[in-house]
């Protein structure tokens, strides 16, 4: 792969006692809770269904295109990147096993993805937005990068940021709401 993937090692020191599992390929998500409902509302829906349906964590299913432009998807998306996606069909019946769940388990901070309503809005990713940098061959979750990306435009220069409502460089100073910041990436 040319491509690369998020970083999931969240560490509190300097050095991360994760790296060789990061290596490896074994993922750290920043909550413990995240694979646990994965797989809570994929047995259920099993259980329930008699077959498998997909419970999705986006940035499983992300490759970051342009190696240059990680560090402001990383920041930009944050714990977005972790949220949860279901098919439409699966949604309410997902989102009542969290709800569930999530007072059993002690699960928080896990967010799910309601794909139906998000795509009524029908998002578009605009010509050199950080959407671009990422690919997906899920469609679902090509509309959720498109929703939360498509207008944040990728600029060269932090003089080019005040051109768009929206925009971002490669070093993660984030121009937005008429605010310049740069923000822990």
């Amino acid at each position: 792969k040319t491509a690369c993937e998020f970083v999931f090692c969240y560490c509190s020191s300097d050095v991360c006692s994760s790296d060789l599992e990061l290596r490896q390929g074994i993922k750290q998500y920043p909550n413990p809770g995240i694979k646990r409902l994965q797989a809570l509302i994929e047995q259920a829906l099993f259980a329930r269904h008699g077959r498998k349906i997909p419970v999705w964590i986006i940035a499983d299913e992300l490759e970051i295109a342009e190696p240059r432009w990680t560090d402001a998807l990383e920041g930009y998306l944050h714990t977005q990147k972790f949220y949860l996606l279901v098919e439409p069909a699966w949604f309410e019946e997902a989102l009542a096993i969290y709800d569930t769940a999530k007072r059993q388990q002690n699960l928080y901070d896990i967010g799910l993805i309601d794909i139906e309503r998000l795509s009524a809005e029908k998002p578009v990713s605009r010509p050199g937005s950080l959407a671009e940098k990422l690919r997906t061959d899920n469609a679902l979750v090509r509309l959720f990068v498109d929703y939360v990306l498509g207008d944040v435009i990728c600029c060269d220069q932090t003089a080019d940021l005040r051109k768009y409502r929206r925009a971002i460089t490669d070093s993660f100073m984030l121009y937005q709401n008429y605010v310049d910041r740069k923000s822990v990436g």
